[in-house]
């Protein structure tokens, strides 16, 4: 698998993943000149739980699609490009969770519709995929040689198709500060209800007239319940059996005055972050070895000097700390930590060498909570973490080296 990086930086506790700062367009457009197969996986930086597949082969592409949401998406791209199929009347079973690719293949297989609308319509949903990937301007990019979809079915010029798609494409380029794709969650603020009522109202006369031939058949009850179920614009778009870019359109305002909020897609997993602060790598590379492994994050901080910046940020659920580390040792950080009003109910687990009774004296009476002698054992430290950890719930953000 090549990773594709022009500037990147690493997530600790992650397994690290390369922050792509080339446009995606730019990136296919080389592997199209280079003939390579395989698929370029575009994953959002402003929504990391949406994710597009983007399969070529030797200049051509042979499909693009989402890697998440097929439930939201399919059944818009159905009424979009297919209003004829009756969907819910489709057997799903075999592949509950697999690409539309899938399902359109068996359905052809099945005699729903020929070969000739199976490739009109993979054509048209790969162009709808392909012109909110190529959007994205902040990515992380992954190309797998080789990976193609089964059986193949589409073979269209790259350059042709990304030329097809690039009005559409600017388009969401515009919107994307408020909406970072067709599958951004939205939530309708109940408490300025009377500031989407003047704006049903002055929608009724939008510049844009597809806006309001979209709201010329709908209920403005109707709508409210619609925006306070924190759906996605696919869903909206097709209980409005509109587009998602219109829907944009007319909420843009709603966005900007904080009527409507955005949420991602799927809501980000908060993991329990337990830092680090010790300057031996060995010592960080064992703790993370014994922590990742069961669901936490580690922030590894080898700068004593640097830690309570990363701490106030990170807000983690505990504090393993080292003695004897230099510039600050593991004491007087202690007593800086338990001065700080941000971070002085965190629990703290002195790492070190030494086990005279002075040595933990010394840390309790500078608020330290548990004591661990190095080497310590892994499922020590496992059994520890676990007990002090549990009950801290998780503040901050992911964390970063």
């Amino acid at each position: 698998m090549t990773r594709y990086s022009v500037a990147s930086d690493t997530s600790v506790g992650t397994g690290g993943k390369s922050r792509n700062q080339a446009p995606p367009i730019k990136i296919l457009q080389e592997v199209a000149n280079r003939g390579i197969t395989g698929s370029l996986t575009i994953q959002d930086q402003e929504d990391a739980s949406v994710s597009w597949q983007v399969y070529v082969t030797s200049e051509r592409l042979t499909y693009a699609t989402s890697s998440v949401g097929k439930e939201a998406r399919l059944p818009y791209l159905m009424q979009r490009f297919s209003p004829k199929l009756n969907l819910e009347a489709l057997p799903m079973e075999d592949h509950p969770h697999k690409s539309e690719y899938i399902h359109l293949c068996q359905w052809c297989r099945s005699g729903r519709f020929p070969l000739e609308e199976l490739r009109r319509l993979l054509l048209r949903c790969s162009q709808e995929a392909l012109a909110q990937a190529l959007a994205v301007n902040r990515a992380t990019l992954q190309f797998r040689k080789g990976d193609q979809p089964d059986p193949m079915v589409l073979s269209v010029p790259v350059l042709e198709v990304i030329s097809s798609v690039k009005a559409v494409m600017r388009r969401w380029e515009q919107v994307r500060p408020q909406f970072p794709s067709a599958f951004a969650r939205l939530d309708l603020n109940n408490q300025r209800m009377d500031h989407f009522c003047e704006h049903w109202e002055q929608s009724q006369t939008h510049p844009e007239p597809v806006v309001v031939e979209m709201l010329r058949s709908q209920q403005m009850s109707a709508c409210i319940r619609l925006l306070s179920q924190k759906i996605t614009l696919y869903e909206i778009a097709h209980a409005l059996k509109t587009d998602p870019l219109v829907v944009a359109t007319w909420l843009h305002p709603l966005v900007m005055a904080e009527t409507l909020k955005i949420l991602p897609f799927k809501e980000a997993e908060r993991r329990t972050v337990i830092a680090c602060i010790d300057d031996s790598k060995t010592v960080h590379r064992q703790v993370q070895l014994t922590l990742q492994s069961v669901g936490y994050d580690v922030l590894s901080i080898t700068e004593p000097s640097q830690a309570l910046t990363a701490l106030v940020r990170h807000r983690p659920a505990l504090i393993l700390m080292d003695v004897n580390m230099p510039e600050i040792d593991g004491y007087e950080l202690s007593r800086m930590l338990r001065q700080s009003k941000q971070l002085r109910e965190i629990p703290i687990v002195m790492l070190t060498g030494r086990d005279g009774l002075l040595d933990r004296l010394q840390a309790r009476m500078l608020g330290v909570t548990e004591y661990l002698t190095k080497p310590f054992d892994p499922q020590r430290l496992l059994q520890v973490v676990q007990k002090m950890a549990q009950d801290r719930p998780q503040q901050g953000a992911p964390p970063e080296e």
